[in-house]
Order: structure tokens, then C-alpha cells, then sequence
């Protein structure tokens, strides 16, 4: 029995003994393969000032190395000079903490002394996918796994990857079109646990779990199975593109393909007519979607501000969650603040089905959908204040949040970074507290894991001149 068995086996057992399994919970699964229970939670973002600092004081640098004021999450390594390609080849390099800092020196020292071209990114938590580096040359590829394979301080500390990766000498190896490889194939394993829900376990394997994509593809009306992954407009790009290309990993891992199949796979994809075929990289509705989700979060979070008033049903007073709900039911702009310009850009961009369709297809649990408009409110807001909090105590954010949610005293959230303390006063610590009953998260931390972390936005929050 492969480890692909295994971990289907081991999820549909949960999913049959009641266990909630939706695309963030298996993608959580994926991202701490392997990962030591105790290294799960350490913050590492009290490397990367150091990081940052090595690189600034190296006068051969090409690299630009930042934390974005948006993406704190991650610690970002870009090249100075030469671009990446949406479709590109994706290296993950699992490192441990003990090994993560000086691992990561050799790891980039190595890339700029050898000038290659990239993008990448180290996470504050260890993950599977903890050091990701994208490269559009196969020749580079090459070059780093090879430095990988013979440096025995990094194999020292690699962790295992997840089986849904392709791997080499500890180095998993993905193919990058705009996507997250780990959350494609999270909305696929949890789409073939629900159907096949009634099935015994002694099906459950990686060939059934093949075939049941191999079905989809050789039958559009089966697609419907993947639905909630294609219906994403985070997704929609590219969907059915990573659907074929998860196939032919799953084919790949089961034949015992060599490093050369994986690099003749990656160029077949990247070479794919974009115009003729249903490889359709770049969709111009993801960009669309991306725009006018930021516009309709900016509404929100400029409405509550102005409007600071606890929600309840009951309170005559007006909230910004009334004009919010009147402009969801009516498309009266009026509702809509003039702050920023906002009530003009909404007029130009946005409608009220705009944004009702962007709450439906967040993929925010509810009962119903009221209580899902009130999550993704709340969830908005609970977001910027994790940012805020993020920005102004980068290595101790999260006693800040603790604090807050203990005590209630809003004294614990910044003042000046985006508000956030007035929506604190909106979104109390006891609201906080229903809305993560409600979401079933128990802590900031789980929260922050899968509600902030978890969708990659590379190229939303990349900054050409970093400060």
C-alpha cells in the first residue's frame, strides 16, 4: 500500500467515523505532512528580519528579499533582474526549523551566485511547502536540485513531502499556472471522499481515485463532480488544466517515473496552445474577480468603520451592517460611503449580485445564507485586524490577538494601521467567539492557518520596490 492509499484511506475513515472534510481542512493535512507535531506552531518570522538583512549587506546580491506589508505570512526572494513566466516550474524544499535559517542562506546564496531567475517565498510555520521556488528553465531546475541533492547540511534537515508531489532525493516538484497546486488537489480529494461516501474502504486507493478523475475527463457531465473546485473563481483560470495535470501526476507517481518524465510533463504543459485548447491559463475573469473582491472588502471595512455599532437585530440604531444588507437587497448606492471615492468606483465596478456572488462562492460555512453574508462580514473584518496587528507586532501579534480576545479591551489593537481599532469596537471579542463556533476553529492560530494563510496571492501583493 503506497502513501497515497494511506492518506485516502485515513481521511475517508474519518469522513465515515462524522469528521467535517472540506478543501481548507485537507489542505491543512497536506501542508503538515510529516511535520513534527512540536515544530507545527513555531513562528519562524523572527528569521526573516535576519534574512533580509543578510542579503541588504551582500553587495553581489541580485536578490530583493522583503516581507510584504500585505503578505506577512511569508518572507519573499525575488530575482532583480528577469521575470516569471504564470506558467513555470514549482520546487518545494521541505526544511525543519533547526535547519531553516542557515539552509535557506545556502539555498539562495546558491541561486544568486548561479543567477538564476526566480520567485520565491519561505513561510513563518514549517510546511511542506516551506521554501517554494519558481523557475521558468528546466536547466535551473536541474541546477538546484542537483546543489539540493549534494548539500548534506539542507538533507539533513528535509521533512517528507506530501505524496501528491512529485519527489526526488527529499525535493518535491509541482508545476506552477497562476494555481496552488495544493489546494487544487484538495478540492479533488475532498470532492472523491463525499462520492464515494457509500463506497467500502478497500476501494479507496490511488488507482480509483485516478480512474475517478479519468472519468470526469472523459465525461463534461461528470465535471459536475468537481464543482465547488471549478465554480471557484479563484480556480476558474485554469481548472480543468490542473484537473489533466493532476491525472497525469497520479498516472506518473503510480509508473515510477523518473526526474525526466517530470521535466518532459512540465514542458508539455507550459507549451500548450493557449488560444485552441481547453489549457486556458489566463482568464481575464479571475483578474475581474480579484478587482472587484478587493473593492466589495474595502466597502465593507469603510462601512463598519464609519458606522462602529455592535450587530444585533434587535438595536434600533443603525449599523454598517444595515447598509451593507440594504445595499446587498436594493443596489441602492446611496448606502455606500463617499470615503476614498468609494461610492463612485462601486457605481462604475460593482452591483449588488457582484457581491452577492463573490460571499456564495467564497466557500464560508453557514447554516444559511444570512449567516454566511454575516461570516464573510465578519471574516473581513476579523482580517484586517490580524493584519493590523501583524504590521504593528510582527513577532508578537499573536499575544496582541490572545489579549484582545480574552479581555475585550480594544487597547490591545492598533489605533493608526487601517483603523482597526474601530473595528474592534464593531467586531467584539464575544462576537469573535461565535464567529469561530461557527467556523469550528479554536484559536487565533487555527483561524490565521485557515482563513488568513491559506490562498496564495503571489502576484496580488508582490512589491516591485520593496522598502
Amino acid at each position: 500500500m503506497n502513501n497515497i492509499d494511506i492518506f485516502l484511506k485515513n481521511l475517508f475513515t474519518d469522513y465515515q467515523t462524522g469528521c467535517e472534510i472540506n478543501t481548507k481542512i485537507v489542505y491543512k493535512l497536506l501542508t503538515r505532512y510529516n511535520v513534527p507535531e512540536n515544530e507545527r506552531l513555531i513562528d519562524n518570522s523572527d528569521l526573516f528580519q535576519n534574512w533580509i538583512n543578510y542579503y541588504q549587506n551582500n553587495n553581489n546580491s541580485n536578490l530583493d528579499v522583503f516581507v510584504s506589508p500585505n503578505w506577512q505570512y511569508f518572507c519573499q526572494f525575488v530575482s532583480k533582474q528577469g521575470q516569471i513566466n504564470d506558467e513555470c516550474y514549482k520546487i518545494y524544499i521541505p526544511l525543519n526549523r533547526s535547519h531553516l535559517e542557515y539552509g535557506v542562506k545556502q539555498i539562495f546564496d546558491f541561486i544568486n551566485d548561479n543567477n538564476i531567475v526566480h520567485l520565491s517565498k519561505v513561510a513563518k510555520q514549517i510546511r511542506f511547502d516551506d521554501v517554494v521556488i519558481r523557475v521558468n528553465k528546466a536547466e535551473d531546475v536541474i541546477k538546484i536540485k542537483n546543489f539540493i541533492k549534494n548539500n548534506s547540511y539542507i538533507q539533513e534537515g528535509l521533512i517528507k513531502g506530501n505524496p501528491f508531489a512529485y519527489s526526488e532525493n527529499g525535493i518535491n516538484f509541482g508545476f506552477d499556472g497562476a494555481l496552488s497546486y495544493n489546494n487544487c488537489i484538495s478540492a479533488l480529494i475532498t470532492t472523491y471522499i463525499k462520492t464515494n461516501k457509500n463506497n467500502h474502504i478497500n476501494n479507496i486507493n490511488a488507482d480509483s481515485f485516478k480512474k475517478f478523475i479519468e472519468d470526469a475527463i472523459n465525461n463534461s457531465d461528470k465535471l459536475n463532480y468537481f464543482a465547488d473546485f471549478i465554480h471557484d473563481p479563484h480556480n476558474s483560470i485554469n481548472s480543468k488544466t490542473y484537473i489533466f495535470y493532476i491525472y497525469d501526476l497520479l498516472n506518473a507517481y503510480l509508473s515510477n517515473s523518473n526526474f525526466n518524465e517530470y521535466i518532459k510533463r512540465v514542458e508539455c504543459y507550459k507549451n500548450v496552445n493557449l488560444q485552441n485548447s481547453v489549457f486556458k491559463y489566463m482568464n481575464p475573469d479571475l483578474i475581474l474577480y480579484n478587482r472587484s473582491k478587493e473593492l466589495f472588502d474595502e466597502f465593507i471595512l469603510e462601512t463598519m468603520k464609519k458606522f462602529p455599532i455592535d450587530y444585533d437585530p434587535n438595536n434600533k440604531k443603525i449599523s454598517g451592517y444595515d447598509y451593507i444588507n440594504k445595499f446587498l437587497n436594493t443596489n441602492n448606492y446611496r448606502t455606500v460611503t463617499r470615503n476614498n471615492g468609494l461610492r463612485m468606483r462601486m457605481q462604475e465596478n460593482l452591483n449588488n449580485q457582484d457581491c452577492i456572488k463573490i460571499i456564495l462562492n467564497s466557500n464560508i460555512p453557514g447554516n444559511n445564507v444570512e449567516e454566511i453574508k454575516i461570516n464573510y462580514i465578519q471574516i473581513t473584518m476579523l482580517n484586517a485586524i490580524i493584519q493590523a496587528c501583524m504590521i504593528k507586532y510582527p513577532t508578537n501579534y499573536l499575544l496582541s490577538l490572545n489579549r484582545f480576545l480574552t479581555t475585550g479591551n480594544p487597547n490591545f489593537i492598533s489605533a493608526k494601521i487601517n483603523k482597526a481599532r474601530y473595528l474592534a469596537f464593531t467586531l467584539n471579542n464575544q462576537q469573535i467567539n461565535q464567529l469561530f463556533q461557527r467556523l469550528n476553529v479554536h484559536s487565533f492560530e487555527e483561524y490565521i492557518d485557515i482563513y488568513y494563510n491559506c490562498n496564495e496571492k503571489r502576484f496580488a501583493v508582490y512589491d516591485v520596490n520593496p522598502k
